[in-house]
């Protein structure tokens, strides 16, 4: 690991600390490995991965620095990224709050339009019924005065009826899908506001 690598990865493990705090503790590790390579003039000097391995371990290192870090510094840094946060979340609303609207707006429609399907494919089960018995009644009534013409409007009385029964079970399905992705859409909605 080189002397740069062996940096990024220790502020990355001292990332609760201030960034005084952590800066401190870079430069003092970073100056033990620049001290080390420095006597490379002699025989003791070590090469910059010697140097850095000579460290220890990484993690064992960090949970030092950190333990002998006070509290109220790593305090200070959390409360500094919360402020981060809350403030690029305010600057940042226009944006991600016109997103999340319409979001919201396309998931409405996209609920809207489950509906009407569901509606569209009932009343058109409503009306195929409605018309194949009709057309069965007045096909009789009609039989005996012109049997051509009665036999015309029961054949489309009776397909009716067929396609009125072949479309129950698509409305059965739209129900439950429908049914479903509002029970779905409900807890999603919902989630935010749970405990």
């Amino acid at each position: 690991m080189t002397r740069i690598e062996f940096r990024e990865a220790l502020s990355r493990r001292l990332s609760a600390l201030s960034e005084e705090e952590r800066r401190k503790s870079l430069d003092y590790y970073d100056e033990i490995i620049c001290d080390r390579m420095e006597d490379s003039s002699t025989e003791d000097g070590l090469s910059e991965a010697e140097a850095v391995a000579a460290l220890g371990d990484i993690d064992k290192i960090a949970a030092e620095i950190l333990g002998n870090t006070p509290a109220s510094d790593r305090t200070a840094a959390k409360k500094s990224r919360t402020w981060l946060w809350i403030t690029l979340a305010i600057v940042g609303s226009p944006i991600w709050l016109s997103l999340l609207l319409a979001a919201a707006i396309v998931a409405f429609s996209l609920f809207i339009v489950g509906w009407s399907l569901v509606v569209t494919v009932g009343v058109l089960l409503v009306s195929l019924a409605v018309v194949g018995v009709v057309g069965i009644g007045w096909g009789i009534v009609s039989l005996a005065a012109t049997p051509a013409y009665a036999l015309v409007v029961l054949g489309i009385a009776l397909a009716s009826l067929g396609l009125a029964i072949l479309a129950v079970p698509l409305t059965v399905l739209c129900v439950r899908g429908i049914v479903w992705l509002t029970k779905k859409l409900g807890r999603l909605c919902a989630r935010p506001f749970r405990r």
